[in-house]
């Protein structure tokens, strides 16, 4: 029998995607480039993302019951929808690649110092082609479970720095802004996170309402987000650039380093398991279009191969996070545009053209 996920596990896992990577790093880089403006810059991003959103959310009620990959290939045919989704496998698995490696610096600089990458990397591989194991379903029922406590240690944190934010920071507003939107393109990579929808097609136990519910709370998620950025830049104006763990270091009450002894450890923690998630998320995407484009292989198989394929890049790298935010915004740039962007559009407009077949089954049915 078929297993369904819920709409509420959808939404869980498109909110976690937007948050995980985008309040570490991410307003440390933004504001080399674009300064106080950063909020105004990732709300242009989101809003782009939340277009693809709803392209998705079109293409999974015209072709209702059907996977993405059916819906490519009755578009495309099946050669090159094996392409497409070779693409959109790549993607992911870059994703999880840039996840994998933030979690353990996430760590091992706010809690472990001596933390080494085979401490790291062995037991969270273990875990991973554990979830894949257990498939789409029993991973978003882990997300439901933590989604509540990841909410918790995000509003701690942003209540905290709203206390000690000085709004004058902002001031003057889109100050050089031409100069700024030139650079914009240099962040999508940490963007198109809700292409993490691909693998659920077909599997989403959808009650009425759906797309609407889905969209209300991804523009709240946004809204979010964007106070978030603006709370930061509040609290450390230009200094926001020696911040690179944003979520952790606004609640610091004093410059410290991080360590087990600050009050900041439990966010650690929870903020550590958003990674995870993510990572999972991204892990099991990524599965998903290596099982549609290359002949069937069992499911640990498949695991085992993207589990030794993260930890080999991650190692060419070093683990060092600086290495793949070079790798990201030179050498991945152009392809997240063409598929975070490009390539959904391409599907989209295609399906308004395209009508679907009377006798159509999917054969997830």
């Amino acid at each position: 029998m078929k297993r369904f996920i819920s709409s509420r596990q959808i939404i869980f896992t498109l909110i976690i995607s937007l948050f995980a990577l985008k309040v570490l790093l991410l307003p440390n880089l933004m504001a080399r480039d674009m300064g106080r403006d950063i909020y105004i810059f990732t709300l242009f991003l989101c809003i782009l993302d939340f277009l693809v959103l709803l392209m998705l959310l079109y293409l999974m009620n015209k072709y209702n019951g059907m996977t993405f990959y059916e819906i490519v290939s009755h578009f495309f045919g099946g050669h090159l929808a094996r392409i497409i989704m070779l693409a959109f496998m790549l993607f992911f698995f870059a994703k999880a690649c840039g996840a994998f490696q933030s979690a353990y610096v996430y760590l091992n600089e706010n809690l472990y110092t001596t933390y080494t990458w085979l401490t790291y990397s062995l037991p969270i591989l273990l875990v991973l082609i554990l979830c894949v194991q257990n498939g789409l379903v029993s991973f978003a029922r882990t997300i439901e479970v933590c989604f509540p406590l990841i909410v918790l240690g995000f509003l701690m944190a942003s209540f905290v720095g709203v206390i000690r934010a000085d709004i004058t920071n902002l001031l003057p507003v889109l100050e050089n802004a031409g100069g700024k939107f030139s650079s914009i393109t240099k962040f999508a990579f940490w963007f198109g996170d809700y292409l993490v929808l691909i693998p659920f097609f077909g599997r989403i136990e959808k009650n009425k309402g759906f797309s609407k519910k889905v969209a209300l709370s991804l523009l709240l998620s946004i809204a979010l987000l964007v106070l978030f950025y603006v709370i930061v830049y509040c609290r450390y104006s230009y200094n926001i650039i020696s911040h690179t763990n944003a979520i952790s270091d606004i609640l610091q009450v004093q410059p410290s380093s991080s360590d087990i002894g600050n009050f900041d450890w439990v966010l650690i923690l929870i903020w550590d398991i958003c990674l995870f998630l993510y990572l999972g998320i991204n892990f099991v995407s990524a599965s998903h279009c290596f099982k549609e484009t290359f002949y069937p292989l069992k499911q640990i198989y498949v695991s085992l191969i993207l589990c030794v394929a993260v930890l080999l890049v991650n190692f060419f790298l070093q683990f060092n996070i600086y290495s793949f935010v070079i790798l990201a915004q030179d050498s991945l740039l152009y392809y997240s545009i063409a598929v975070q962007y490009c390539l959904p559009l391409v599907i989209f407009l295609i399906s308004l053209c395209k009508k679907r077949r009377k006798n159509e089954v999917s054969l997830a049915q």
